[in-house]
Protein backbone atom coordinates (compact mmCIF):
# COMPACT_ATOMS: atom_id res chain seq x y z
CA UNK A 1 0.00 0.00 0.00
CA UNK A 2 1.34 3.43 -0.91
CA UNK A 3 2.05 6.06 1.71
CA UNK A 4 -0.66 8.32 0.24
CA UNK A 5 -3.22 5.52 0.42
CA UNK A 6 -2.19 4.71 4.01
CA UNK A 7 -2.63 8.33 5.07
CA UNK A 8 -5.98 8.40 3.29
CA UNK A 9 -7.15 5.30 5.19
CA UNK A 10 -6.04 6.79 8.52
CA UNK A 11 -7.81 10.02 7.76
CA UNK A 12 -10.99 8.23 6.70
CA UNK A 13 -10.91 6.25 9.96
CA UNK A 14 -10.52 9.47 11.95
CA UNK A 15 -13.39 11.23 10.17
CA UNK A 16 -15.70 8.22 10.31
CA UNK A 17 -15.16 7.68 14.01
CA UNK A 18 -15.49 11.40 14.80
CA UNK A 19 -18.74 11.68 12.86
CA UNK A 20 -20.20 8.51 14.35
CA UNK A 21 -19.18 9.17 17.95
CA UNK A 22 -19.80 12.93 18.09
CA UNK A 23 -22.28 13.54 15.29
CA UNK A 24 -21.85 15.84 12.32
CA UNK A 25 -24.43 18.33 13.57
CA UNK A 26 -26.28 18.50 16.84
CA UNK A 27 -27.06 20.76 19.78
CA UNK A 28 -23.35 21.42 20.35
CA UNK A 29 -22.77 22.66 16.80
CA UNK A 30 -26.08 24.54 16.71
CA UNK A 31 -25.37 26.54 19.88
CA UNK A 32 -21.86 27.50 18.80
CA UNK A 33 -22.87 28.48 15.27
CA UNK A 34 -25.71 30.55 16.72
CA UNK A 35 -23.15 32.38 18.86
CA UNK A 36 -20.69 32.76 15.98
CA UNK A 37 -23.39 34.29 13.80
CA UNK A 38 -23.26 37.42 15.98
CA UNK A 39 -19.62 38.39 15.24
CA UNK A 40 -20.28 37.51 11.59
CA UNK A 41 -23.12 40.04 11.51
CA UNK A 42 -21.07 42.62 13.44
CA UNK A 43 -18.35 42.29 10.81
CA UNK A 44 -20.89 43.50 8.27
CA UNK A 45 -21.14 46.75 10.24
CA UNK A 46 -17.42 47.37 10.00
CA UNK A 47 -17.27 46.49 6.31
CA UNK A 48 -19.90 49.06 5.33
CA UNK A 49 -20.29 51.75 7.98
CA UNK A 50 -18.33 54.26 5.87
CA UNK A 51 -21.08 54.09 3.24
CA UNK A 52 -23.28 55.97 5.72
CA UNK A 53 -20.81 57.87 7.90
CA UNK A 54 -18.92 59.22 4.86
CA UNK A 55 -21.93 59.19 2.55
CA UNK A 56 -22.45 61.86 -0.10
CA UNK A 57 -24.71 64.73 0.94
CA UNK A 58 -27.03 66.92 -1.13
CA UNK A 59 -25.53 70.40 -1.29
CA UNK A 60 -25.35 73.40 -3.62
CA UNK A 61 -23.57 76.69 -3.91
CA UNK A 62 -24.64 79.43 -1.56
CA UNK A 63 -26.13 82.41 -3.43
CA UNK A 64 -25.55 85.47 -1.22
CA UNK A 65 -27.86 87.74 -3.24
CA UNK A 66 -30.82 85.42 -2.86
CA UNK A 67 -30.41 83.07 0.11
CA UNK A 68 -32.26 83.99 3.27
CA UNK A 69 -30.71 83.93 6.73
CA UNK A 70 -31.77 80.29 7.03
CA UNK A 71 -31.33 79.19 3.43
CA UNK A 72 -33.52 76.63 1.68
CA UNK A 73 -31.78 73.86 -0.27
CA UNK A 74 -34.16 73.89 -3.26
CA UNK A 75 -35.91 77.30 -3.50
CA UNK A 76 -38.12 77.95 -6.53
CA UNK A 77 -35.51 80.29 -8.06
CA UNK A 78 -32.67 77.73 -7.93
CA UNK A 79 -32.25 77.29 -11.71
CA UNK A 80 -31.93 81.05 -12.18
CA UNK A 81 -28.72 81.02 -10.11
CA UNK A 82 -27.31 77.53 -10.58
CA UNK A 83 -26.83 75.61 -13.87
CA UNK A 84 -29.25 72.77 -14.55
CA UNK A 85 -28.06 69.16 -14.98
CA UNK A 86 -29.79 65.94 -16.05
CA UNK A 87 -30.33 65.04 -12.38
CA UNK A 88 -31.25 68.48 -11.05
CA UNK A 89 -28.66 71.21 -10.65
CA UNK A 90 -24.92 71.63 -10.18
CA UNK A 91 -23.39 70.90 -6.79
CA UNK A 92 -20.16 72.82 -7.14
CA UNK A 93 -20.79 75.70 -9.56
CA UNK A 94 -23.14 78.64 -9.96
CA UNK A 95 -23.70 81.56 -12.31
CA UNK A 96 -21.69 84.72 -11.63
CA UNK A 97 -23.51 87.81 -10.37
CA UNK A 98 -24.01 90.69 -12.78
CA UNK A 99 -22.00 93.59 -11.42
CA UNK A 100 -23.74 96.70 -10.06
CA UNK A 101 -26.98 94.83 -9.43
CA UNK A 102 -28.15 95.75 -5.94
CA UNK A 103 -31.98 95.69 -5.97
CA UNK A 104 -34.57 93.07 -6.89
CA UNK A 105 -38.17 92.32 -5.88
CA UNK A 106 -38.70 90.89 -2.41
CA UNK A 107 -38.60 87.09 -2.09
CA UNK A 108 -37.52 86.62 -5.69
CA UNK A 109 -34.25 85.89 -7.41
CA UNK A 110 -34.72 86.62 -11.12
CA UNK A 111 -32.38 85.30 -13.79
CA UNK A 112 -31.47 88.90 -14.67
CA UNK A 113 -29.26 89.00 -11.59
CA UNK A 114 -26.82 86.52 -13.09
CA UNK A 115 -24.47 86.27 -16.04
CA UNK A 116 -25.54 82.90 -17.47
CA UNK A 117 -22.46 82.80 -19.69
CA UNK A 118 -20.09 82.81 -16.72
CA UNK A 119 -19.95 79.85 -14.33
CA UNK A 120 -17.83 80.09 -11.18
CA UNK A 121 -16.98 77.64 -8.34
CA UNK A 122 -18.92 77.79 -5.09
CA UNK A 123 -17.72 80.16 -2.40
CA UNK A 124 -19.98 78.61 0.22
CA UNK A 125 -22.54 75.83 0.46
CA UNK A 126 -26.15 75.15 1.42
CA UNK A 127 -26.93 71.59 2.54
CA UNK A 128 -30.00 69.41 2.19
CA UNK A 129 -28.68 67.20 5.03
CA UNK A 130 -25.76 67.52 7.45
CA UNK A 131 -25.45 64.03 8.95
CA UNK A 132 -22.10 62.74 7.59
CA UNK A 133 -18.42 63.63 7.79
CA UNK A 134 -18.75 65.55 4.51
CA UNK A 135 -20.45 68.39 6.40
CA UNK A 136 -18.43 68.18 9.62
CA UNK A 137 -15.05 68.13 7.88
CA UNK A 138 -15.75 70.28 4.80
CA UNK A 139 -15.45 67.70 1.99
CA UNK A 140 -17.71 69.47 -0.48
CA UNK A 141 -16.84 68.84 -4.14
CA UNK A 142 -13.96 66.49 -3.22
CA UNK A 143 -15.37 63.13 -4.29
CA UNK A 144 -12.00 61.39 -4.55
CA UNK A 145 -11.14 62.50 -1.02
CA UNK A 146 -14.51 61.35 0.29
CA UNK A 147 -14.02 57.96 -1.42
CA UNK A 148 -10.72 57.60 0.46
CA UNK A 149 -12.63 56.33 3.50
CA UNK A 150 -13.75 53.23 1.61
CA UNK A 151 -10.35 52.67 0.05
CA UNK A 152 -8.52 52.85 3.40
CA UNK A 153 -11.15 50.58 4.93
CA UNK A 154 -10.17 47.93 2.38
CA UNK A 155 -6.43 48.64 2.66
CA UNK A 156 -6.72 47.99 6.37
CA UNK A 157 -8.26 44.61 5.64
CA UNK A 158 -5.15 43.67 3.64
CA UNK A 159 -3.21 43.88 6.89
CA UNK A 160 -5.95 42.34 9.01
CA UNK A 161 -6.25 39.06 7.17
CA UNK A 162 -2.63 37.86 7.51
CA UNK A 163 -2.73 39.08 11.12
CA UNK A 164 -5.94 37.11 11.63
CA UNK A 165 -4.31 34.03 10.14
CA UNK A 166 -1.35 34.31 12.49
CA UNK A 167 -3.43 34.90 15.63
CA UNK A 168 -5.99 32.21 14.77
CA UNK A 169 -3.56 29.51 13.66
CA UNK A 170 -1.08 30.03 16.50
CA UNK A 171 -3.25 31.15 19.44
CA UNK A 172 -6.60 29.59 18.59
CA UNK A 173 -9.89 30.44 16.93
CA UNK A 174 -11.53 31.57 20.17
CA UNK A 175 -8.67 33.91 21.17
CA UNK A 176 -8.76 35.36 17.68
CA UNK A 177 -12.47 36.18 17.95
CA UNK A 178 -12.01 37.91 21.32
CA UNK A 179 -8.91 39.81 20.17
CA UNK A 180 -10.51 41.21 17.03
CA UNK A 181 -13.85 41.91 18.71
CA UNK A 182 -12.10 44.10 21.28
CA UNK A 183 -10.29 46.00 18.52
CA UNK A 184 -13.49 46.49 16.53
CA UNK A 185 -15.31 47.91 19.55
CA UNK A 186 -12.45 50.13 20.77
CA UNK A 187 -11.57 51.70 17.43
CA UNK A 188 -15.26 52.23 16.65
CA UNK A 189 -15.68 54.06 19.95
CA UNK A 190 -12.71 56.35 19.31
CA UNK A 191 -13.72 56.94 15.68
CA UNK A 192 -17.03 58.40 16.78
CA UNK A 193 -15.10 61.26 18.40
CA UNK A 194 -12.91 62.14 15.39
CA UNK A 195 -12.03 65.84 15.31
CA UNK A 196 -11.01 66.05 11.63
CA UNK A 197 -11.08 64.01 8.45
CA UNK A 198 -7.47 62.90 8.80
CA UNK A 199 -8.23 61.34 12.17
CA UNK A 200 -11.40 59.76 10.78
CA UNK A 201 -9.70 58.05 7.80
CA UNK A 202 -6.75 56.88 9.90
CA UNK A 203 -9.19 55.25 12.30
CA UNK A 204 -11.15 53.87 9.35
CA UNK A 205 -7.94 52.17 8.25
CA UNK A 206 -7.11 50.93 11.75
CA UNK A 207 -10.65 49.65 12.24
CA UNK A 208 -10.22 46.97 9.60
CA UNK A 209 -6.44 46.60 10.03
CA UNK A 210 -6.68 45.37 13.61
CA UNK A 211 -10.34 44.33 13.67
CA UNK A 212 -11.01 42.92 10.23
CA UNK A 213 -10.15 39.35 11.21
CA UNK A 214 -13.34 38.99 13.28
CA UNK A 215 -15.43 37.47 10.51
CA UNK A 216 -12.82 35.07 9.19
CA UNK A 217 -12.05 33.81 12.72
CA UNK A 218 -15.73 33.12 13.38
CA UNK A 219 -16.17 31.58 9.94
CA UNK A 220 -13.22 29.20 10.28
CA UNK A 221 -14.32 28.05 13.74
CA UNK A 222 -17.89 27.44 12.58
CA UNK A 223 -16.85 25.30 9.62
CA UNK A 224 -14.43 23.25 11.74
CA UNK A 225 -17.11 22.31 14.27
CA UNK A 226 -19.40 20.50 11.81
CA UNK A 227 -19.05 17.36 9.72
CA UNK A 228 -18.48 17.45 5.96
CA UNK A 229 -22.18 16.90 5.25
CA UNK A 230 -23.04 20.24 6.87
CA UNK A 231 -19.98 22.22 5.82
CA UNK A 232 -21.61 23.95 2.84
CA UNK A 233 -24.74 24.83 4.82
CA UNK A 234 -22.60 26.25 7.63
CA UNK A 235 -20.54 28.26 5.17
CA UNK A 236 -23.71 29.66 3.61
CA UNK A 237 -25.13 30.47 7.04
CA UNK A 238 -22.06 32.44 8.10
CA UNK A 239 -21.91 34.30 4.78
CA UNK A 240 -25.61 35.06 5.06
CA UNK A 241 -25.14 36.43 8.57
CA UNK A 242 -22.48 38.79 7.26
CA UNK A 243 -24.95 39.96 4.62
CA UNK A 244 -27.67 40.26 7.27
CA UNK A 245 -25.32 42.46 9.26
CA UNK A 246 -24.96 44.77 6.30
CA UNK A 247 -28.73 44.83 5.81
CA UNK A 248 -29.20 45.56 9.52
CA UNK A 249 -26.63 48.33 9.18
CA UNK A 250 -28.86 50.01 6.61
CA UNK A 251 -31.86 49.82 8.93
CA UNK A 252 -29.93 51.21 11.89
CA UNK A 253 -28.52 54.00 9.72
CA UNK A 254 -32.04 54.92 8.62
CA UNK A 255 -33.15 55.14 12.25
CA UNK A 256 -29.98 56.92 13.49
CA UNK A 257 -28.69 59.01 10.56
CA UNK A 258 -26.20 61.24 12.46
CA UNK A 259 -22.81 59.62 11.87
CA UNK A 260 -21.34 59.93 15.37
CA UNK A 261 -24.39 58.45 17.09
CA UNK A 262 -24.59 55.75 14.42
CA UNK A 263 -20.96 54.74 14.99
CA UNK A 264 -21.47 54.47 18.75
CA UNK A 265 -24.67 52.46 18.27
CA UNK A 266 -22.94 50.01 15.94
CA UNK A 267 -19.75 49.31 17.84
CA UNK A 268 -20.25 49.74 21.59
CA UNK A 269 -22.32 46.51 21.76
CA UNK A 270 -19.38 44.61 20.22
CA UNK A 271 -17.62 44.82 23.60
CA UNK A 272 -20.05 42.10 24.71
CA UNK A 273 -18.21 39.62 22.45
CA UNK A 274 -15.35 39.58 24.96
CA UNK A 275 -17.50 37.10 26.88
CA UNK A 276 -16.85 34.57 24.10
CA UNK A 277 -13.58 33.68 25.80
CA UNK A 278 -15.69 31.81 28.36
CA UNK A 279 -18.78 30.75 26.39
CA UNK A 280 -17.54 29.72 22.92
CA UNK A 281 -15.83 26.37 22.38
CA UNK A 282 -12.37 26.13 20.83
CA UNK A 283 -12.04 24.07 17.65
CA UNK A 284 -11.19 20.47 18.52
CA UNK A 285 -9.50 20.16 15.11
CA UNK A 286 -7.20 23.07 15.90
CA UNK A 287 -6.40 21.68 19.35
CA UNK A 288 -5.56 18.28 17.87
CA UNK A 289 -3.38 19.84 15.17
CA UNK A 290 -1.43 21.58 17.95
CA UNK A 291 -1.11 18.33 19.93
CA UNK A 292 -3.12 19.81 22.81
CA UNK A 293 -4.88 16.51 23.37
CA UNK A 294 -6.04 17.06 26.95
CA UNK A 295 -7.93 20.21 25.97
CA UNK A 296 -9.26 18.52 22.84
CA UNK A 297 -10.55 15.65 24.94
CA UNK A 298 -12.43 18.01 27.27
CA UNK A 299 -13.98 19.82 24.29
CA UNK A 300 -15.02 16.54 22.64
CA UNK A 301 -16.53 15.20 25.87
CA UNK A 302 -18.54 18.40 26.36
CA UNK A 303 -19.67 18.30 22.73
CA UNK A 304 -20.74 14.66 23.09
CA UNK A 305 -22.79 15.47 26.20
CA UNK A 306 -24.62 18.27 24.42
CA UNK A 307 -25.27 16.01 21.44
CA UNK A 308 -26.42 13.23 23.81
CA UNK A 309 -23.61 10.99 22.65
CA UNK A 310 -20.85 9.11 24.44
CA UNK A 311 -17.41 8.67 22.91
CA UNK A 312 -15.93 5.29 23.81
CA UNK A 313 -12.38 5.08 25.16
CA UNK A 314 -11.18 3.29 22.04
CA UNK A 315 -12.74 5.88 19.74
CA UNK A 316 -11.37 8.73 21.83
CA UNK A 317 -7.89 7.28 21.63
CA UNK A 318 -8.09 7.06 17.83
CA UNK A 319 -9.46 10.63 17.56
CA UNK A 320 -6.76 12.04 19.82
CA UNK A 321 -3.90 10.35 18.02
CA UNK A 322 -4.93 10.37 14.35
CA UNK A 323 -4.08 13.96 13.43
CA UNK A 324 -0.75 14.03 15.31
CA UNK A 325 0.15 10.69 13.69
CA UNK A 326 -0.82 11.92 10.25
CA UNK A 327 1.20 15.08 10.80
CA UNK A 328 4.37 13.15 11.66
CA UNK A 329 4.20 10.20 9.28
CA UNK A 330 5.72 11.83 6.24
CA UNK A 331 9.50 11.32 6.54
CA UNK A 332 12.25 10.98 9.11
CA UNK A 333 13.35 14.48 8.15
CA UNK A 334 10.16 15.83 9.76
CA UNK A 335 9.28 18.23 6.97
CA UNK A 336 6.44 19.67 9.03
CA UNK A 337 9.02 21.65 10.97
CA UNK A 338 10.07 23.51 7.84
CA UNK A 339 8.76 27.09 7.52
CA UNK A 340 5.37 27.20 5.82
CA UNK A 341 6.70 29.45 3.04
CA UNK A 342 9.42 26.89 2.15
CA UNK A 343 6.93 24.05 2.14
CA UNK A 344 4.67 25.96 -0.25
CA UNK A 345 7.58 26.76 -2.60
CA UNK A 346 8.56 23.10 -2.64
CA UNK A 347 5.03 21.93 -3.40
CA UNK A 348 3.86 22.60 -7.00
CA UNK A 349 0.25 21.86 -5.99
CA UNK A 350 0.15 24.31 -3.08
CA UNK A 351 2.20 26.92 -4.94
CA UNK A 352 -0.25 26.88 -7.85
CA UNK A 353 -3.12 27.11 -5.39
CA UNK A 354 -1.57 30.11 -3.62
CA UNK A 355 -1.04 31.86 -6.96
CA UNK A 356 -4.58 31.36 -8.23
CA UNK A 357 -6.85 31.71 -5.18
CA UNK A 358 -5.91 35.37 -4.61
CA UNK A 359 -7.29 36.11 -8.08
CA UNK A 360 -10.65 34.68 -7.05
CA UNK A 361 -10.58 36.92 -4.00
CA UNK A 362 -9.65 39.97 -6.06
CA UNK A 363 -12.56 39.29 -8.39
CA UNK A 364 -14.94 38.48 -5.54
CA UNK A 365 -14.16 41.54 -3.45
CA UNK A 366 -13.98 43.82 -6.49
CA UNK A 367 -17.36 42.72 -7.80
CA UNK A 368 -18.90 42.32 -4.35
CA UNK A 369 -18.03 45.80 -3.20
CA UNK A 370 -18.89 47.18 -6.62
CA UNK A 371 -22.11 45.29 -7.24
CA UNK A 372 -22.99 44.00 -3.73
CA UNK A 373 -22.72 40.28 -4.43
CA UNK A 374 -21.23 37.45 -2.43
CA UNK A 375 -19.46 34.15 -3.04
CA UNK A 376 -18.50 30.99 -1.19
CA UNK A 377 -15.28 30.63 0.74
CA UNK A 378 -12.20 28.86 -0.59
CA UNK A 379 -10.92 27.72 2.80
CA UNK A 380 -11.61 24.03 2.16
CA UNK A 381 -8.55 23.86 -0.12
CA UNK A 382 -6.18 24.30 2.83
CA UNK A 383 -5.19 22.25 5.93
CA UNK A 384 -6.55 22.86 9.42
CA UNK A 385 -3.25 23.85 11.00
CA UNK A 386 -2.56 26.62 8.49
CA UNK A 387 -6.08 27.21 7.13
CA UNK A 388 -6.51 30.72 8.47
CA UNK A 389 -3.03 31.77 7.33
CA UNK A 390 -3.69 30.60 3.76
CA UNK A 391 -7.15 32.15 3.79
CA UNK A 392 -5.66 35.39 5.07
CA UNK A 393 -3.02 35.40 2.32
CA UNK A 394 -5.58 34.99 -0.46
CA UNK A 395 -8.00 37.47 1.05
CA UNK A 396 -5.21 39.99 1.76
CA UNK A 397 -4.32 40.15 -1.94
CA UNK A 398 -8.00 39.95 -2.75
CA UNK A 399 -8.55 43.26 -0.99
CA UNK A 400 -7.00 44.87 -4.05
CA UNK A 401 -10.47 44.48 -5.50
CA UNK A 402 -12.21 46.21 -2.61
CA UNK A 403 -9.53 48.95 -2.57
CA UNK A 404 -10.28 49.71 -6.21
CA UNK A 405 -14.08 49.28 -6.00
CA UNK A 406 -14.86 52.57 -4.16
CA UNK A 407 -12.92 54.42 -6.86
CA UNK A 408 -14.99 53.07 -9.76
CA UNK A 409 -17.94 55.52 -9.62
CA UNK A 410 -15.76 58.56 -10.47
CA UNK A 411 -14.51 56.65 -13.54
CA UNK A 412 -17.96 57.00 -15.04
CA UNK A 413 -17.13 60.64 -15.69
CA UNK A 414 -14.85 59.40 -18.49
CA UNK A 415 -17.17 56.67 -19.81
CA UNK A 416 -20.18 55.15 -18.07
CA UNK A 417 -19.25 51.62 -19.10
CA UNK A 418 -15.81 51.49 -17.44
CA UNK A 419 -16.96 49.94 -14.11
CA UNK A 420 -19.04 47.26 -15.84
CA UNK A 421 -16.16 46.31 -18.15
CA UNK A 422 -13.81 45.99 -15.16
CA UNK A 423 -16.29 43.83 -13.22
CA UNK A 424 -16.90 41.53 -16.20
CA UNK A 425 -13.18 41.12 -16.95
CA UNK A 426 -12.32 40.13 -13.39
CA UNK A 427 -15.30 37.74 -13.19
CA UNK A 428 -14.29 36.01 -16.43
CA UNK A 429 -10.66 35.67 -15.31
CA UNK A 430 -11.65 34.22 -11.94
CA UNK A 431 -14.12 31.85 -13.59
CA UNK A 432 -11.41 30.42 -15.82
CA UNK A 433 -8.95 29.99 -12.94
CA UNK A 434 -11.54 28.19 -10.79
CA UNK A 435 -11.35 25.34 -13.30
CA UNK A 436 -7.74 24.69 -12.25
CA UNK A 437 -8.73 23.77 -8.67
CA UNK A 438 -10.03 20.43 -7.30
CA UNK A 439 -13.67 19.84 -6.42
CA UNK A 440 -14.11 19.71 -2.61
CA UNK A 441 -17.79 18.84 -2.39
CA UNK A 442 -18.35 15.83 -0.17
CA UNK A 443 -14.67 15.49 0.74
CA UNK A 444 -13.35 15.55 4.29
CA UNK A 445 -11.66 18.76 5.44
CA UNK A 446 -7.86 18.34 5.05
CA UNK A 447 -6.08 18.54 8.40
CA UNK A 448 -2.47 18.29 7.23
CA UNK A 449 -0.39 19.91 4.52
CA UNK A 450 0.00 16.56 2.75
CA UNK A 451 -3.76 15.92 2.71
CA UNK A 452 -4.33 19.33 1.15
CA UNK A 453 -1.86 18.43 -1.61
CA UNK A 454 -3.78 15.23 -2.32
CA UNK A 455 -7.15 16.97 -2.85
CA UNK A 456 -8.51 15.94 -6.22
CA UNK A 457 -6.14 12.98 -6.46
CA UNK A 458 -7.56 10.67 -3.82
CA UNK A 459 -10.61 10.92 -1.59
CA UNK A 460 -9.64 11.87 1.95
Amino acid sequence: MTQGASESDNKMEFETILNNELGQFGKYQFINILLLAIPAAASGFMAGDYVFTAGRLPYRCAVPLCDEQVPEYTPNWILNAIPETSTGFEDCFRYAHILNTTTFPNNTCPAELFDRNTIIPCEGYVYGRTNTVVYDFGLECQEWLRALAGTLNSLGAMIALPLAGFVSDYFGRRISIVFFAFNVALVGLVKAFSVNYTMYVILQFLHTAIGGGLYSAAYILATELVGSKFRVATSATMSSMFACGQALLGGIAAAIPEWRKLTLTLFIPVFSLLSYYWIVTESHRWLLSKHRNDEAKRVLEKAARLNRKKISDTAMNIILTSIPRLSSEKTAADINNKPLFIRVINSPVMLRRCCTTPVYWIATTFIYYGLSINSVSLSELYPTRHRHSFLGFSSMLGRIGSVVAPLTPPLMAYWSGIPSILFATMAALAGLLVLTQPETRGLKVPDTFEEAEQLGRIHI
